[in-house]
C-alpha cells in the first residue's frame, strides 16, 4: 500500500509442499532446544514465553523513568526497529551462529540448503518476469525463519551483556532488589536501557554498528525513539540524539502494538482499540450479514482486536463498555490472570523477578495490594491475582510451604481447610511437620494449570451464585445450542429463544410497544413458549412430527423445558435426521410460518409446516461436506505388540465399582518362559483412572520384591500411559504418579507402553476376579 520505490516492496516466499515438509521437520527438531539456547531477554517464538512479558517489563521501566526523582543519575530507554530484518540477514552470519552454538554439521548443512536454494521473480501486470538469485535473507512465512532470526539475535544479546559486564553500557534497575536490564528483545524490536551520557551512548552506537556489520541488519532510525527519565537536562537529550542519530522522543508511541506509557487519561490511550473495532464493524455493517454471519464476524474478527491489549493491561470500564456497545450494536443492527499464573508458577522468570522485586519484596504475591505509585500494568495483574486466589489449592510435597490451618490443601477439587479449635502453640504448624516440593495448583482444571476458559467458567459460576434467579444459568449452552447439527441462523434463533429475546407479543407488552400482544392464530398471549409449543397450531405441528417417541408440547412450562426434551428425541428411522436437527428445524419453521401469516398474510397448514421443516433439515444435511472417513480399527490383531526378549513383560489392568469405590487390581508377569497372575483389592478408589494408576504402582512394588530389574510394563489405559510418558500433571493421580516415577529409578531398565484391551485380557480377568470374589455387591 502506498509504495513509491522498489525499497517499499518485500519479497513473498511461495514454498512448495516438499520444502514446507522439510522445513517443518527441521523447525520441530529445533524448537525444543530454544529454551536453553535463547536468553530470557528474548520472548518471541520461544516456548513458555509470552509477548506480555516484554510489554509489562518495558511498561514498568518506562513508569519508573517517568516518575524518577533523580537529580544526577538519569536513565534512558532507546527503542529500535530493524529495517527489513528477515531480508537483510547474511547467510554467512547464520552459518557462523549455528556452528558456534554447537549444532551438528549435518543439521547446519540441511538448514543452509533450505535458506540458500531460493530465487525470486517479479509479477508485472500479471506476467512473471525476471529471475533473481539472492545472496542473503530468509524467507517470510518459512517455519524456520523465526527460529533462525532469534538465534542470530543472541549475538546482539551477548554483545549487550558483555558491554554491561565491562561497565560500558550500564542497565536500569527499577528497584533495589531488581535485576539490572540493559536490553529486551521481541523478534526485530529491541529496547535498550542505559545512562544518557557520552560513555553509554558511544558504547551503544558502537555495539549497533558492529552488529549491523557482521549480521547485515540495519536500524531503522525513523521508527526508533528515545525515552528519558524525568528531569533529564535538555542538553543531555540533544547530545544523545546527535550521538545516536535518533531524533524522535518516545513515550507517546506504541511498543509491540500497545501504548509505551500511561498518563492520567488512560481512556484516551486505549481509544484506538475501540476505534479499530468500530471501523471494522462499520465496514461490514452495510454488507447485510445474517445473524449467523454477524456471529462469525464478532468471534473471528471484532473480539480478537482487543484480546492482545487485554492480555497485558486492565482496560478502563468506559473502554470495555464502548467495546461491548460496538459489538452489541453490530450484532443487533479472563486474561490478566494468566500473567499472575505465570508469576506463581515460574517466579524465577525475568517478568516475575522484575515485578516481585519492585512490589512484593517482603510480601507474598497473593497478599500484595496496589499502592498509590503502582503502575497500570501491575494493577491489572493484581485483578487477575484476585481471580486466581479463589480457586488455588496446594499439591502437597514436602509440606514446608503449607500452613495446616490457613491454606487449602485437603482437596484437589475445591478449597478445603481443616476446621476446629486451633491450639495456640500450633498456629504456625506446617504440613511438613505432619510428613518433594509443595506446588500451587488451579483447582478448576484436571491438569492443575490455569486456563482462560477455566477462569471464565469460574466467573460465570460466581455470577450464577450471586443471581440465582437467572433461569438461563442452568443451561448447558454447548450441547443445548452450539453443538446441534443445524444451520448457524437456527442456532442463533434457539439461543434468542432461550434468552427470551424474540419479538413476540408478550415482550411488546412488557416494553409498552403499541402492538397486539395476542397470538395471531388463537388470541392467547403470545410468549416464546406459547408460539413454539403450547399454541394449538404448534401442538398439531409437533403431533405430525416423525419423532421416535411421544412428545406432548402442551405440558411444557417454558421454552427451555420443551427444547431440552425435544432436542434429545430421535426421528423415525426412514428420516435419516439426527436428534436435535429435526427439532431445531421444526422450531424454525414455526417461527417462519408465524411471520408469513402476520407480514405476508399467507397461511400454511400444520402438515405443510412440518413438511417444510423436514425438507429444510434434509437439504441442510445434504449440503454438508461428507465426514472424514476414519480407517476402521481391526477387532482382532494378527500380531501381538512387539516385546523385548531381554525385559520381563508386566501386563496391568483394573476393575472398579463406582457405588462402593472398591477396585480390583490385577497384573500378569510374563518372562517369555512362564507367566504368573497376581491381584489385590483396593478401597476408597475415586475413578477408573485412579484404579489403573494404582494397578501400575502395585505391580511395580510387587516386581521389585521379586528382584526383577528390567521390565516392560503394559497398560490398556491410553490416558495413563500418555501421562506417564509426558510426565504431565493430573490432580487426581498426582501422588500415585510420583510414586511410580520414584519406583522407576530402582530399575535398571523400564518402559511404559499402551496395549490394546484384546491383548490384556488375562490382567483384566485377574482384576475382575478379585473384585467379584472379595468386593461387596
Amino acid at each position: 500500500m502506498g509504495a513509491k520505490s522498489t525499497a517499499d516492496y518485500r519479497p513473498i516466499a511461495l514454498c512448495n509442499v516438499y520444502y514446507k515438509t522439510i522445513s517443518k521437520l527441521l523447525s520441530r527438531r529445533l524448537q525444543p532446544m530454544l529454551q536453553s539456547l535463547i536468553s530470557e531477554m528474548q520472548s518471541a517464538f520461544v516456548p513458555k514465553r509470552a509477548i506480555s512479558d516484554n510489554v509489562l517489563i518495558t511498561h514498568e521501566v518506562l513508569h519508573y523513568l517517568k516518575n524518577s526523582k533523580a537529580k544526577k543519575h538519569f536513565s534512558m530507554a532507546v527503542k529500535t526497529d530493524m529495517s527489513k530484518a528477515y531480508d537483510r540477514l547474511e547467510w554467512v552470519f547464520i552459518e557462523m551462529v549455528l556452528t558456534t552454538m554447537g549444532f551438528h554439521p549435518t543439521f547446519t548443512g540441511l538448514i543452509m540448503q533450505c535458506i540458500t536454494t531460493i530465487n525470486y521473480t517479479f509479477i508485472i501486470n500479471g506476467a512473471t518476469r525476471g529471475y533473481v538469485k539472492p545472496g542473503r535473507g530468509i524467507r517470510q512465512g518459512d517455519p524456520l525463519s523465526p527460529y533462525l532470526f532469534i538465534l542470530c539475535s543472541e549475538v546482539l544479546t551477548g554483545m549487550c551483556m558483555r558491554a554491561q559486564a565491562s561497565g560500558l553500557m550500564s542497565g536500569v534497575s527499577i528497584a533495589t532488589h531488581n535485576p539490572s536490564l540493559n536490553h529486551l528483545l521481541f523478534a526485530d524490536v529491541t529496547m535498550f536501557f542505559c545512562k544518557p551520557n557520552k560513555k553509554n551512548a558511544e558504547a551503544l552506537k558502537s555495539l549497533l554498528s558492529d552488529y549491523e556489520a557482521v549480521s547485515g541488519q540495519l536500524i531503522n532510525k525513523q521508527k526508533s525513539s528515545i525515552f528519558y527519565s524525568k528531569g533529564t537536562p535538555q542538553e543531555r537529550r540533544s547530545a544523545m540524539k546527535t550521538t545516536l542519530g535518533i531524533d524522535k522522543e518516545g513515550g507517546v508511541g506504541k511498543y509491540l502494538g500497545l501504548p509505551e506509557h500511561f498518563g492520567r487519561r488512560k481512556k484516551d490511550l486505549f481509544a484506538s482499540v475501540v476505534g479499530r473495532i468500530q471501523q471494522k464493524a462499520a465496514s461490514w455493517s452495510s454488507k447485510f450479514l445474517s445473524n449467523a454471519g454477524k456471529m462469525i464476524m464478532v468471534k473471528s474478527v471484532l473480539a480478537p482486536i482487543s484480546s492482545h491489549t487485554m492480555s497485558c493491561f486492565k482496560l478502563p470500564q468506559s473502554i470495555c463498555a464502548n467495546i461491548q456497545s460496538t459489538l452489541t450494536r453490530f450484532w443487533w443492527d479472563a486474561e490478566p490472570a494468566k500473567i499472575g499464573w505465570r508469576i506463581l508458577k515460574n517466579s524465577s522468570c525475568l517478568l516475575a523477578r522484575c515485578l516481585l522485586g519492585k512490589y512484593c519484596h517482603n510480601t507474598p504475591f497473593l497478599e500484595c495490594k496496589a499502592s498509590y505509585s503502582s503502575s497500570h500494568g501491575w494493577r491489572g495483574v493484581l485483578i487477575g491475582k484476585d481471580l486466581l486466589s479463589k480457586q488455588l489449592g496446594w499439591m502437597v510435597g514436602t509440606g514446608e510451604d503449607i500452613n495446616v490451618w490457613q491454606d487449602p490443601w485437603l482437596s484437589h477439587s475445591k478449597q478445603l481447610r481443616p476446621v476446629g479449635p486451633v491450639p495456640e502453640h500450633l498456629q504456625d504448624l506446617k504440613v511438613s511437620n505432619l510428613l518433594h516440593q509443595d506446588e500451587l495448583v488451579w483447582l478448576k482444571n484436571d491438569t492443575g494449570e490455569y486456563s482462560t476458559r477455566s477462569g471464565y467458567l469460574t466467573l460465570i459460576e460466581e455470577k450464577t451464585d450471586l443471581n440465582p434467579q437467572d433461569q438461563t444459568a442452568s443451561i448447558e449452552w454447548l450441547p443445548s445450542v452450539w453443538k446441534i447439527k443445524t444451520a448457524e441462523k437456527i442456532k442463533v434463533f434457539i439461543w434468542k429463544s432461550l434468552q427470551n429475546a424474540l419479538p413476540v407479543g408478550e415482550q411488546f407488552a412488557i416494553r409498552n410497544i403499541p402492538v397486539s400482544p395476542l397470538c395471531a392464530r388463537c388470541n392467547d398471549v403470545e410468549s416464546v413458549n406459547h408460539l413454539l409449543f403450547t399454541c394449538p397450531y404448534a401442538a398439531e405441528v409437533w403431533s405430525l412430527a416423525p419423532l421416535a417417541s411421544n412428545f406432548n408440547p402442551l405440558v411444557s412450562l417454558n421454552f427451555q423445558e420443551g427444547w431440552e426434551r425435544t432436542r434429545k428425541i430421535h426421528s423415525l428411522p426412514p428420516m435419516g435426521i439426527e436428534a436435535g436437527t429435526l427439532a431445531a428445524s421444526i422450531i424454525w419453521s414455526l417461527w417462519r410460518s408465524r411471520n408469513q401469516l402476520i407480514f405476508e398474510k399467507r397461511s400454511f397448514s400444520p402438515a405443510e409446516t412440518i413438511q417444510k421443516a423436514i425438507t429444510d433439515a434434509r437439504e441442510w444435511i445434504s449440503a454438508q461436506p461428507p465426514p472424514i472417513q476414519k480407517q476402521p480399527i481391526p477387532l482382532i490383531r494378527l500380531e501381538p505388540s512387539p516385546r523385548n526378549p531381554d525385559m520381563c513383560s508386566i501386563f496391568t489392568d483394573a476393575a472398579w465399582n463406582a457405588s462402593s469405590g472398591i477396585a480390583g487390581l490385577g497384573w500378569i508377569i510374563d518372562d517369555m518362559v512362564s507367566s504368573s497372575q497376581h491381584s489385590v483389592l483396593e478401597t476408597s478408589v475415586s475413578s477408573p483412572l485412579m484404579a489403573e494408576t494404582l494397578a501400575v504402582r502395585s505391580a511395580m512394588i510387587f516386581v521389585l520384591s521379586r528382584v526383577l530389574d528390567s521390565i516392560a510394563l503394559f497398560s490398556d489405559s491410553q490416558t495413563l500411559i500418555n501421562t506417564i510418558a509426558r510426565k504431565k500433571m493430573n490432580l487426581e493421580t498426582f501422588g500415585v504418579l510420583n510414586d511410580i516415577y520414584s519406583l522407576s529409578t530402582a530399575f535398571k531398565a523400564i518402559s511404559f507402553s499402551f496395549v490394546p484391551r484384546l491383548e490384556n485380557v488375562n490382567a483384566d480377568l485377574a482384576a475382575k476376579q478379585v473384585l467379584w470374589t472379595f468386593g461387596p455387591f
